[in-house]
């Protein structure tokens, strides 16, 4: 299910400012109690999308082919 959460929203929830939260995305990285907050709010376990294996993640948008050895 797609939420459409606005930058405002997201920062009234985090406490700070909707400029922080562009900053945020435009972070190469993010510490584990902002993900985990992030998380929380948007109802997304950001955590186990980097739980799963690298064949499962997909981050490149393509399909793996399964290959027999």
């Amino acid at each position: 299910e797609a939420n459409n959460y606005s930058a405002a929203w997201l920062a009234s929830r985090l406490f700070c400012d909707r400029t922080n939260v562009y900053k945020i995305y435009s972070r190469r990285g993010v510490d584990s109690e902002m993900l985990f907050r992030i998380s929380f709010f948007l109802r997304h376990d950001f955590f186990a999308d980097y739980s799963r294996p690298p064949e499962a993640q997909n981050i490149f948008g393509t399909p793996f082919v399964k290959t027999e050895a």
